[in-house]
């Protein structure tokens, strides 16, 4: 069946839909990511926008923190400020239909004295247009589409027009 689609459509499905980021906006997000730990310290802190989107979300073993720039800064200072030692060693990276894997170790000492602790990691990365981390990808992944049509269902929900949208994916997948 062939259905016209006019320009009458919902402004929240009509809306351009921003592309994925680029081979090159993806390595250069990795090599920011490897840096950030690297040098992992209080001259990053300012700088975690460069990093993470807003509406990003972090999570660890100890932590859940969404959007909030202020509380990932003082997150990430107790941590400084706690540790005699620390470091980030980033052992391998890979890109994926889903995003980014990091796998690292982290290297610490609570004192001085105290032996060399190490925490293995893995950090899954899902990335905006720009390269910085998002929390968007996480609820397009959910969806079986190809993700120019997730991202057009995902932002339709926003506007509470979803269903609309899925009707549309519905007819351009056909």
């Amino acid at each position: 069946i062939a259905v016209p689609i006019t320009t009458s459509l919902p402004s929240a499905v009509a809306a351009p839909v921003p592309t994925a980021p680029s081979a090159a906006t993806i390595e250069a997000s990795l090599a920011r990511f490897r840096q950030f730990y690297a040098e992992f310290g209080p001259s990053w802190l300012d700088r975690l926008p460069e990093l993470y989107a807003p509406g990003f979300a972090f999570q660890d073993a100890f932590h859940h923190i969404d959007g909030d720039f202020a509380a990932l800064r003082a997150y990430f200072q107790r941590v400084l400020t706690a540790l005699a030692e620390n470091r980030f060693v980033v052992e391998d990276s890979a890109v994926g239909a889903d995003g980014c894997y990091v796998r690292w170790r982290w290297e610490y000492r609570r004192r001085a004295r105290d032996p060399l602790r190490t925490a293995p990691g893995v950090t899954h990365l899902r990335l905006d247009a720009d390269g910085r981390i998002t929390t968007e990808g996480k609820a397009l992944a959910r969806l079986p589409l190809h993700p120019r049509l997730a991202h057009m269902i995902h932002r339709a929900g926003a506007e509470h027009d979803a269903e609309t949208a899925a009707e549309l994916a519905v007819l351009l997948t056909e």
